[in-house]
């Protein structure tokens, strides 16, 4: 079967996305990992080509629009006074 296109990605670079992605500006590569490799903080981003355009796109600008339950961060005061943040696992 071939693949659909998305007429919004016509002339886009997979290498300036991939740029994009692990840059500090983006900061994208620092939580999510893809197939697997890279940090387990956000969800696994593989199953984006899965997706319609529009919803990636909204979670692009509004990262906190959908919070999948199983990466919410939490923020945790132990009774020593020790302050910890992270995902609960």
């Amino acid at each position: 079967a071939e693949k659909p296109t998305v007429t919004e990605l016509d002339g886009g670079s997979w290498g300036e996305g991939r740029r994009v992605f692990y840059s500090d500006a983006a900061s994208c590569g620092k939580c999510h990992a893809i197939h697997g490799s890279g940090p387990k903080i956000g969800p696994d981003l593989t199953n984006l080509v899965h997706r319609d355009y529009s919803s990636v796109l909204r979670d692009i600008r509004n990262p906190s629009f959908a919070m999948n339950p199983d990466h919410l961060g939490q923020i945790i005061l132990t009774t020593d006074g020790q302050v910890l943040t992270g995902v609960i696992r």
